[in-house]
């Protein structure tokens, strides 16, 4: 297991529960899940005490109770009856996976009186259904997520924000030209390998593409809005075009991201996302000044009439 998937492990926030002592496997090497069609399927979470993953709300930091389990179809001293056990459902996503009968109780009052039932309904009737925990390591999933959690994020639908130009559509040769593009932290809750995931995507740094071969950035500069008073004044992110023509301008939003897994901590993503923006077509003129005597009204083949 690498640096990160103990990390990892070791921040998930667990409620008290206990395990009659007879009832925990030999050989548990202290991770897991459940197998199927070779991913890690359910919401499944280790318990500190036993060692065991479980589907029990472990980490639930407001639950005032606490659980137990024991093992399905045993005696007091752990013996196991088989004839028991093959009434039972199966319990075989691993050869450690073991059936057991989960009992809840107030946290703070002594744990053998935790014999309320958990859950207090399951399957018809009310009756009480054990259900699997497993000892073994058949799948890292918490691995396994950090190692694809980057891809992930750079597939999410991040939106970039809205790139406004002003003036705009149409702008003066060598006049300054006002960039500025508004962009929103977002968050993606999806499952992952049986996981429940959340990301977190902030802006940080934004590329200019001016269209006519000049950039600007990566910068933290996201440019602001002038009033219309104050076009035409120059900004950090405007820029003064020297020929006219249609430029296409864009600007590419650099994301970083954060990550959770089950409601744990949120984990920092080693790399960015980039998403750039759907390109707007600006028209560069030129202006000419000559003086004229009288109006178009006056004068209708006048120069600029």
């Amino acid at each position: 297991m690498g640096a990160r998937s103990r990390r990892l492990l070791a921040v998930l926030l667990c409620v008290v529960f206990t395990a009659v002592a007879s009832a925990v496997p030999s050989g548990a090497n202290g991770g897991g899940g459940k197998l199927d069609d070779g991913g890690v399927t359910g919401t499944w979470k280790k318990d500190p005490e036993s060692g065991y993953w479980t589907s029990v709300p472990v980490g639930i930091v407001d639950d005032p109770y606490g659980y137990r389990f024991e093992l399905a179809c045993a005696d007091r001293q752990g013996n196991v009856s088989v004839a028991c056990l093959a009434t039972q459902p199966d319990c075989d996503a691993t050869d450690d996976g073991r059936l057991v009968y989960w009992f809840a109780g107030l946290k703070g009052t002594p744990k053998p009186t935790w014999n309320d039932p958990y859950p207090a309904v399951e399957e018809t009737n009310g009756v009480h259904s054990p259900q699997c925990v497993y000892a073994t390591n058949p799948d890292d999933v918490l691995e396994r997520i950090a190692g694809v959690i980057l891809e992930e994020f750079q597939n999410r639908p991040v939106s970039p924000g809205v790139l406004t130009l002003q003036p705009s559509p149409h702008t003066l040769i060598r006049a300054n030209t006002n960039f500025f593009v508004e962009s929103k932290e977002q968050v993606f809750d999806f499952e992952l390998l049986g996981q429940d995931v959340k990301i977190q995507a902030t802006p940080t740094e934004y590329t200019w593409n001016y269209g006519d071969g000049s950039t600007y950035g990566p910068t933290r500069d996201s440019g602001y809005a002038l009033r219309d008073d104050e076009l035409g004044e120059e900004t950090h992110t405007s820029y003064q075009y020297q020929e006219t023509g249609d430029y296409q301008v864009s600007v590419t939003v650099h994301f970083t991201g954060e990550y959770s897994v089950n409601g744990g901590p949120m984990i920092p993503i080693d790399g960015r996302g980039e998403f750039a923006t759907p390109s707007q077509m600006i028209s560069v003129w030129k202006s000419e000044s000559r003086l004229v005597s009288g109006t178009c009204l006056e004068n209708p083949d006048g120069w600029a009439c």
